[in-house]
């Protein structure tokens, strides 16, 4: 997982319903380009298998908001999700 902060971010907001779907979204808002780039490139960027079958998806919804789609049926891949999207929102403990 990235271990830089962002001076700039604004926030980041999360949806899942799991009886709608598998997949869980996470929407990244910054004002640096380069944060939403470096989130792309680091956050679930260990690929393992885990990070393999989440099948990620991003798009840009607009300047400064980057949504991330993450297929998270596999128990193995709804770990590694949560642990990265606990670490996203401040609860993570680096050992």
């Amino acid at each position: 997982m990235g271990k830089t902060s962002d001076p700039q971010a604004i926030g980041l907001t999360f949806s899942f319903d799991p009886d709608k779907s598998k997949a869980a979204t996470i929407t990244y808002l910054s004002r640096d380009e380069t944060s939403l780039q470096r989130i792309k490139r680091e956050y679930f960027a260990e690929h393992g298998p885990a990070e393999t079958q989440m099948h990620i998806q991003y798009r840009e919804v607009e300047p400064g908001a980057l949504e991330g789609i993450y297929n998270i049926e596999q128990l193995e891949t709804a770990d590694a999700f949560a642990f990265v999207l606990e670490g996203l929102l401040g609860h993570a403990i680096y050992l």
